[in-house]
């Protein structure tokens, strides 16, 4: 098996592994038309829809994992050195 690399790109200011989706509905669209309106950063080209389509494609993401892996699985993710487990969702 190849090893692989995941890479996770952030602004120095707001910090690492800031995730809209892990907000309520409400908050994430209250972030994401902040983001919009301070337009300083890619995010802020985003469309109105976007966390409606965010949604829906992590929803069908998900069920396909499932579908096709089961639902009593783990996510292991490495972080500067420091091996993490979590549960996926």
């Amino acid at each position: 098996m190849t090893d692989l690399n995941a890479y996770h790109y952030f602004e120095k200011s707001v910090g690492p592994f800031r995730n809209l989706s892990s907000l309520s509905e409400q908050d994430a669209e209250v972030v994401s038309q902040r983001i919009r309106q301070e337009g300083r950063n890619f995010a802020s080209q985003r469309s109105a829809d976007y966390m409606m389509i965010r949604r829906a494609l992590e929803q069908k993401a998900y069920e396909q994992f499932i579908t096709k892996c089961g639902s009593n699985r783990y996510i292991e993710v490495q972080v500067w050195n420091e091996r993490m487990t979590r549960p996926y969702r």
